[in-house]
């Protein structure tokens, strides 16, 4: 590689990492991210990524890979008194319609003690939201 060559790859480079320093999609560490894991983390205090929407009353949370388990926790959202949900409560606010979804990434504590929770038990298992960690885009 010749001097002007290396002097692009380098500029290049920083761009791509200062991109990649500003991006929103931050992954956490033991981020969990798949139902079979949850399994293993009932009652604990843990960080999931999933997708959230919402059709009139009823409300759903999963995570964002799909395997085996997922039917097994439809997650109903439960924002605890420690959680940051007033900071997010115009962004929740914009989630109209039965065909919209948001990203997003929750430390808190799952359950599925009761098998029924949310709107009528339309849910399975309870997510105790302790802290929102990251608000994706709503998208459709």
């Amino acid at each position: 590689m010749n001097k002007n060559n290396t002097s692009v790859f380098q500029i290049v480079f920083s761009i791509l990492l200062l991109g990649c320093a500003n991006s929103k999609n931050v992954t956490y560490k033991n981020e969990i991210i798949k139902s079979c894991e949850l399994q293993n983390y009932i009652n604990d205090t843990i960080v999931v990524r999933g997708f959230y929407s919402e059709c009139v009353e009823y409300s759903s949370f999963y995570l964002v890979k799909k395997d085996k388990c997922r039917d097994s926790f439809n997650m109903d959202l439960h924002f605890s008194n420690n959680s940051n949900f007033e900071d997010y409560r115009k962004d929740f606010n914009q989630l109209v319609g039965c065909n919209q979804f948001v990203e997003l990434t929750l430390k808190g504590i799952a359950r599925n003690s009761i098998k029924q929770y949310g709107h009528l038990g339309s849910n399975n298992s309870e997510f105790e939201v302790i802290e929102i960690l990251n608000f994706g885009k709503i998208r459709n």
